[in-house]
């Protein structure tokens, strides 16, 4: 885990496999295990977030780390994050971590009942604050899964909660207003998707459950400009996420190009419309999410961390 502190600093020699965000600082997961040669940089008008004075990365002492991986996918619920799947030399792991920031430890979950089967790839969300919801992904074998799955913090325990339209991974979601949304992805035979679903959660007779719509064409009895008014690619490995009470989609590879293109989408699930927040960023595919005024985005190559407006 590596911890950047300065807005416009550049962390060099590590490949970053997922990230998130808590308290104004970014963590990121590396790929590789190794942390050298590390070096920083940042410009002097920067917007300083921590208060370590050197403008440089920092390692985060941890403990009980989970074995090496990629394509995990993870949420931050209350105070903890938690982490499932992942893979590594054709294994497709089906374990659940949690981080906790106040120790920097890492603890494995043992559930108290069956879990989702092995995957990466995959797309995780955070609901109501006790509910980690994975969705989709791949098995080792490269097989796209379009389940539905919540794990609940009071119970300890996964249940399988719904299904989406077709398989995907690569897919991305986030939550907004109670329900879960879910974009693009790599659908069977190759296809890049730019699928928008909306999954409104229900609880009957005590268990919970999604139940999913395509409204990439729009929603029912709403005016809202849809995925293909405002032209938004197909898209995989991209980013989305929630900032105030919108959803943007920004990023990732697309059929033709690994970069997909250099706006970033807003969707206003008031309105149920979408619109292009910025429309002269950067096509990178890298990691992004949201930090106080801006997009946050640690690209994957010599860029480093980069910010536009929201």
């Amino acid at each position: 885990v590596i911890k950047q502190d300065s807005v416009g600093s550049k962390f060099e020699g590590v490949t970053v496999s997922s990230q998130f965000v808590t308290d104004g600082l970014v963590y990121v997961m590396p790929y590789s295990s190794g942390l050298s040669p590390v070096s920083s940089s940042g410009t002097a008008g920067d917007e300083r977030v921590s208060w370590v004075s050197d403008r440089s990365w920092q390692p985060v002492a941890t403990t009980g780390s989970p074995t090496a991986r990629y394509g995990q996918a993870g949420s931050l619920l209350k105070d903890t994050y938690y982490l499932f799947g992942g893979e590594r030399s054709g294994y497709a792991f089906s374990d659940l971590w949690t981080f906790d920031f106040a120790s920097s430890a890492f603890s494995f979950v043992p559930v108290a009942s069956a879990s989702p089967s092995g995957r990466y790839d995959h797309a995780a969300v955070a609901l109501d604050g006790e509910t980690f919801v994975v969705i989709g992904g791949r098995d080792s074998a490269g097989n796209a899964h379009r389940d539905m799955w919540a794990y609940t913090t009071s119970t300890n325990a996964w249940s399988k909660v719904g299904e989406i339209a077709s398989p995907a991974f690569g897919l991305a979601a986030a939550s907004a207003g109670g329900d879960v949304y879910v974009f693009g992805g790599m659908e069977p035979a190759g296809l890049v998707s730019n699928r928008f679903q909306k999954c409104t959660p229900q609880v009957l007779g005590g268990s919970l459950s999604f139940t999913c719509s395509d409204i990439t064409g729009g929603c029912p009895l709403e005016l809202g400009q849809s995925v293909l008014d405002v032209g938004i690619s197909p898209r995989y490995e991209h980013s989305m996420f929630t900032y105030g009470a919108d959803v943007y989609v920004y990023g990732g590879g697309s059929s033709s190009s690994e970069m997909a293109d250099p706006k970033i989408y807003k969707f206003e699930p008031s309105s149920c419309g979408w619109s292009v927040a910025n429309s002269n960023f950067v096509p990178y595919n890298g990691f992004a999410g949201p930090m106080e005024d801006g997009l946050f985005l640690h690209t994957t190559d010599a860029n480093g961390l980069l910010m536009a407006p929201l």
